[in-house]
């Protein structure tokens, strides 16, 4: 959403998108189609077999704006700038999650040790204030100036479009017996999707569950919710490349997370028009939403919140929060910006 929001801003000519991945899926072919982005893919398994191409590419250009989202490429971008490698006006970093809270194992002090290379950014930008104060916290307050709270961008318009696409008939079937609770992540650990299948076994009769999304524990969720006799009641969808219409022929929302650095599912979910979201406490700033019910990571406490009737306040909360919340891509671009000079004429001072 940034990175074609500068291709269409007027305000830079070229927009370069580098990419660390093994293999070109195709997700951003469309930006191709905008006469000034070009997408730079490292077909590389790891940071370490991509760090050459990476390094080659910062080398030959200077650059009005570099943003990154990575831990790593920050703390290379950040270091590279200091040597005079990386040549670019304004470096921005985005913390994609709350990093110092999760347990990474053995890799986790190789990442927190990377923090000490960070400080030459001119902005460092954080999703929520929970997310701002660790960062904090754990590098001793050397980052406080360049730590700035700006919200995650939706394209709600966009979401909006195709969320009008039509379901497959047996799904539109289903959903039209019984309200349904719509789930959508990665199938993986931090995303604790048998929570979900827990919470349903609370509220076995009065709802059905559609869960999105793939990963490696997919199976177990499906043999789980078989074990409980919820299997009539569950519709997996797998990955979807456009589960919006799902989102918004749901009644509730659900997120089951143990971590998140913000949870933009929220915020698709607003758009989509779905009026209550109840998730566990996994992330910042969540409070801030009237629509939004928070919860422990509890089953019991989870079918609960689900199971109260929503109130006759519902279309004002919601609409409340998608003004204030559902901060679009070129909003996004300019908070970024305008932080960034505001810190450079700081430290200049």
């Amino acid at each position: 959403m940034v990175a074609a929001q500068a291709a269409t801003s007027g305000r830079f000519s070229q927009v370069d998108i580098c990419v660390l991945c093994w293999a070109r899926t195709g997700t951003l072919d469309e930006l191709e189609a905008q006469p000034n982005v070009s997408l730079r893919y490292f077909h590389a398994r790891n940071l370490i077999h991509a760090l050459p191409f990476c390094l080659g590419i910062l080398r030959r250009h200077r650059y009005e704006l570099v943003l990154s989202s990575n831990t790593y490429i920050n703390a290379v971008c950040s270091i590279l700038r200091k040597l005079r490698w990386l040549k670019a006006d304004t470096l921005i970093s985005r913390e994609s999650t709350i990093i110092f809270d999760r347990n990474f194992g053995w890799k986790g002090r190789a990442i927190r040790a990377l923090y000490r290379l960070y400080g030459n950014q001119d902005l460092i930008v954080c999703q929520t204030e929970r997310m701002r104060r660790s960062v904090d916290e754990n590098t001793a307050g050397r980052l406080n100036d360049k730590l700035k709270v700006i919200s995650n961008p939706v394209d709600v318009a966009a979401i909006r479009a195709v969320a009008a696409a039509p379901l497959p008939a047996a799904v539109s079937q289903r959903l039209q017996a019984r309200p349904h609770i719509v789930w959508c992540g990665r199938m993986i650990d931090v995303k604790n999707p048998m929570l979900a299948i827990d919470t349903l076994a609370r509220l076995r009769g009065q709802f059905g569950l559609i869960m999105i999304g793939d990963g490696p524990l997919l199976p177990a969720v499906q043999d789980y919710a078989s074990s409980l006799s919820l299997s009539e009641d569950v519709i997996f969808t797998g990955k979807l490349d456009n589960p919006f219409p799902y989102m918004a022929a749901a009644a509730k929302g659900l997120l089951t997370s143990r971590k998140e650095g913000f949870p933009n599912v929220v915020n698709e979910m607003l758009a989509c028009g779905i009026g209550q979201v109840v998730v566990t406490d996994c992330a910042g700033d969540l409070d801030r939403y009237r629509c939004v019910h928070i919860t422990p990571h509890d089953a019991d406490a989870l079918a609960r919140a689900l199971g109260v009737p929503t109130g006759e306040d519902l279309p004002a909360r919601r609409d409340h929060d998608r003004r204030e919340f559902l901060r679009t891509a070129d909003v996004f671009l300019d908070a970024m910006l305008d932080r960034a000079r505001v810190a450079a004429e700081a430290v200049a001072r």
